[in-house]
């Protein structure tokens, strides 16, 4: 009888021994794995760009790029247009880096306190647009004034303002009128240049002044493109910058150095930027 007991006791503590080990391997591997994603998540660095809508398609695989080369930053592009960015900095939506397609509003936002610095980084250039169709029969920059349904971005967006400054210049060698007749034909201002490219594109515009940059290989199908002699072309400055932040990220002075670079430069090229010498 006794060894029966003892046997019996022994048998509980066996079971009661394998029970408690197999909790504490359970309670090991599960605060293991919560480990293990806690750090996944600490370890993924996150940095937010701002950038002119201009700069989008070449700015999409400038940031690819980057992350072959930093695959634990996780890069959040917000696009829009530059006056537009300006605000919502102004208003404290946080971000890294700033991409201005001028320098007038990079110089408010730095006299502001917002950035901590910059330079230009890269040239534009603008062009006009018509449909593949050309139903206002825009054959030269002259044929503005002719009627038609002209669209721009709006005069504080960048793209706007040298859309103007061009339409004004050309007053000299077309006359004072030029400029007025042109500014008539206006049917629509847009908050971006995206936005003005895409209405000559689905037929809502006879003509628009977009940057050179705009007419990706997609957009070429669909429109004429017609120079600006360039005497009277406006050379756009874009620059970049860091934001003011209280707590500075590495990987935006990383990002930072990657657009100035060579291999950055080179492959803003690519989509007819220029790039500073």
């Amino acid at each position: 009888m006794f060894k029966e007991l003892r046997k019996k006791i022994m048998k509980n503590s066996y079971i009661k021994a394998v029970s408690i080990i197999v909790a504490l391997s359970s309670l090991i591997m599960l605060s293991g794995g919560c480990s293990s994603k806690h750090t996944d998540k600490v370890s993924k660095e996150e940095i937010t760009v701002f950038a002119a809508s201009s700069l989008t398609e070449s700015l999409e695989e400038v940031i690819e790029l980057f992350k072959q080369e930093n695959p634990q930053v996780k890069i959040r592009l917000n696009v829009d247009s530059t006056s537009r960015l300006r605000v919502q900095i102004q208003q404290g939506v946080q971000g890294d880096i700033f991409l201005s397609a001028n320098k007038e509003h990079y110089d408010v936002l730095k006299e502001q306190g917002y950035i901590l610095e910059g330079e230009v980084f890269l040239y534009n250039s603008m062009v006009l647009i018509v449909p593949e169709d050309n139903p206002a029969h825009i054959e030269n920059i002259e044929d503005l004034q002719n009627k038609c349904k002209l669209v721009l971005a709006q005069k504080e967006v960048p793209a706007g303002g040298y859309a103007r400054e061009i339409i004004h210049s050309l007053s000299g060698p077309f006359g004072a009128e030029f400029e007025k007749k042109v500014l008539n034909n206006i049917v629509s201002e847009e908050n971006n240049v995206k936005q003005v490219v895409n209405k000559v594109v689905i037929g809502e515009a006879d003509a628009a002044f977009v940057y050179l940059s705009d007419v990706t290989q997609s957009v070429k199908q669909k429109v004429k493109v017609l120079s600006i002699p360039p005497e009277h072309n406006s050379r756009a400055e874009y620059w970049t910058s860091k934001l003011t932040k209280e707590n500075q990220s590495e990987y935006a002075q990383r990002f930072y150095d990657f657009l100035i670079s060579k291999e950055g430069q080179e492959t803003f090229e690519k989509y007819g930027f220029k790039s500073v010498e």
